[in-house]
């Protein structure tokens, strides 16, 4: 859910800095700029129907928003791993953002009295003393987003790695349960073997019996006339 949602706020994001244009607010810098071919003008009340150039960080953030956007949406046809999106998000947006607000003038500061000078602060923008609370919020995003993502990409790994292993256990059991299956019909096939070849014995053997019987019976026969006719000779 969060990766679907991410690339909308990023698209909401570069729309909604167009609101500081319009209430020419949350802008950089002056020093340098009036050269730029990005640049904002602004009334310096400093002196009378004066103007000054500024940079103008809402552009800046919205075109880094849109950039973000686009290849977010690239990233997410060839996602893979949940999550990914929205870490990429805190990533970028966290990377820009950090950057950009070193460039603003009226950045909200912390630890007022406690830190005279911002060890980041490059560009010298600062006006009071303390830390932009900014700067270091989006570089804390930055690392969240680079830790949670390792932490994924692992969890993605050994899970992985559990299905590769969970697919060949279930190959092995397949295959145990075809050799129990082929082992099974060939013991059943010897089976009707050996009772077909008992068969033809029995009967050859019973065959044998009768020709064994057979002629001891004629015999006994030709005997039993012969003693008849014998007899029959007698009374005579």
């Amino acid at each position: 859910m969060l990766d679907a949602l991410a690339p909308a706020v990023m698209i909401a994001q570069a729309i909604g800095r167009w609101g500081n244009f319009f209430n020419a607010e949350a802008y950089g810098s002056s020093e340098g700029v009036k050269d730029f071919l990005f640049r904002m003008s602004i009334a310096d009340y400093e002196t009378p129907y004066g103007i000054k150039y500024v940079h103008p960080t809402f552009l800046y953030e919205s075109l880094w928003n849109i950039v973000g956007f686009i290849i977010a949406n690239i990233l997410y046809r060839k996602k893979k791993i949940n999550g990914k999106i929205f870490c990429f998000y805190l990533f970028w947006y966290g990377l820009g953002r950090a950057f950009i607000e070193l460039l603003r003038t009226d950045s909200c500061m912390i630890l007022e009295g406690l830190i005279e000078n911002d060890p980041l602060d490059i560009f010298g923008t600062a006006r009071e003393d303390g830390l932009k609370a900014f700067v270091y919020l989006s570089l804390a995003l930055v690392i969240t987003g680079i830790t949670l993502f390792v932490f994924l990409y692992k969890k993605h790994k050994r899970e992985e790695a559990e299905l590769v292993d969970f697919e060949s256990a279930i190959a092995e059991v397949d295959e145990l349960g075809e050799e129990t299956t082929v082992t099974e019909a060939s013991n059943e096939n010897a089976n009707n073997t050996e009772e077909n070849l008992e068969a033809p014995s029995t009967s050859q053997t019973e065959t044998e019996q009768e020709h064994v019987f057979s002629p001891v019976s004629e015999e006994t026969d030709e005997e039993y006339d012969d003693g008849e006719e014998g007899n029959d000779g007698y009374e005579d």
